[in-house]
């Protein structure tokens, strides 16, 4: 990111009006999806007027491959065949198809990201003394590594980031500033190894196709329309792609707002600020409008039902119980879904 210490506008002027913003503002995870299939349905009726359009595809964007199944189930069910001139793809798989595209292969050897993180640890006296005596000690240190270079830290931030942690010095102890500092210098030399190896994590990747977006636009990524769905956060260089699409004519955000549980009537932006600042930052959002009753589409309004079990087995096995009865009632596999908060415990007796 550059920041410029100039200011081109003549003094005293008036302030400008918000830049109009790419992003649109929906009320929960229904309202959204109507609203993206919505303006894709527009542009396929565009396309059906004049099928020049067809030359450039459609887009959208989603962070994972469940969301992407769905998003493409979802559009082929609302218009009873398929969809021609439309791309729904994640934003890791777009990334590959920018760098393809410019005739660059996308970044490999991931793996070996965590072994170099750890060899790096274990020349940092703050790292080594308190790990050296753990069994994988070291592997909290490679998460760390991930996430600081996820969040955009490259070679160059190294010193401007330690510098930030040594003048913090009143927030938290010598120890704790000498560790995090000493994490700095790890992700520092793992980005460096990187280069010159040459290998590459998902942030190389999105890094790499900020730059040849940046470069030349049009010859990176065909689109005629470019819709992302799905991101209520992501890390700093995600963001930093997601922008850069943003600034592609016809670019547009779904973001989710849901409702707030303590407020009926208004929504929870807290949440999502931080990517709607980021993505669109001084821009205006449209206010969604206020929320209408929820259409129960002829079937009884959904309640949440409780039911205890003696242990993981007994509850995978009345989880597998309903996930049957609903298949036996006619659900569609794939609309079923199963949550929790982890689910090592239970993954061999769901197996």
């Amino acid at each position: 990111m550059q920041l410029s210490l100039f200011d081109s506008r003549p003094p005293f002027s008036e302030p400008s009006e918000p830049p109009e913003s790419p992003v649109v503002v929906a009320r929960g995870p229904r309202a959204a999806e109507a609203l993206l299939l919505g303006g894709i349905e527009a542009l396929l009726d565009e396309a059906a007027r004049d099928p020049a359009l067809l030359a450039l595809p459609v887009r959208i964007v989603v962070p994972s491959r469940s969301l992407r199944e769905h998003v493409a189930a979802a559009l082929a069910a609302r218009r009873g065949r398929g969809a021609a001139g439309v791309v729904v793809q994640t934003l890791h798989g777009l990334a590959c198809e920018v760098l393809a595209r410019s005739g660059e292969a996308a970044p490999r050897g991931r793996h070996l990201f965590d072994l170099l993180a750890q060899r790096f640890a274990r020349l940092e006296p703050a790292l080594s003394r308190p790990l050296d005596g753990l069994v994988d000690g070291y592997g909290a240190v490679a998460g760390s590594v991930r996430d600081l270079l996820d969040a955009g830290l490259t070679a160059e931030h190294a010193e401007a980031a330690e510098e930030a942690l040594a003048a913090g010095g009143q927030r938290a102890s010598r120890a704790a500033i000498d560790r995090a500092r000493a994490l700095v210098r790890v992700a520092a030399r793992v980005d460096r190894a990187a280069e010159r190896l040459p290998i590459g994590r998902v942030s190389h990747l999105f890094r790499r196709a900020v730059e040849r977006l940046a470069a030349d636009p049009d010859a990176a990524l065909s689109a005629r329309a470019l819709w992302v769905h799905g991101f209520a956060d992501a890390t700093g260089v995600a963001t930093d792609l997601l922008a850069r699409l943003l600034r592609r004519p016809g670019a547009r955000l779904v973001l989710d707002r849901p409702p707030d549980p303590g407020r009926p009537g208004a929504a929870e932006g807290a949440f999502t600020e931080r990517l709607s600042q980021a993505l669109a930052p001084g821009a205006r959002l449209d206010a969604p409008p206020p929320l209408p009753a929820l259409a129960t589409e002829g079937r009884s309004t959904a309640s949440p039902a409780l039911f205890m079990a003696p242990g993981a087995e007994a509850e995978a096995r009345e989880v597998a119980v309903r996930i049957g009865a609903l298949l036996d009632s006619g659900a569609i596999a794939e609309r079923i879904g199963v949550v929790a908060r982890d689910l090592s415990p239970y993954r061999r007796a769901l197996r």
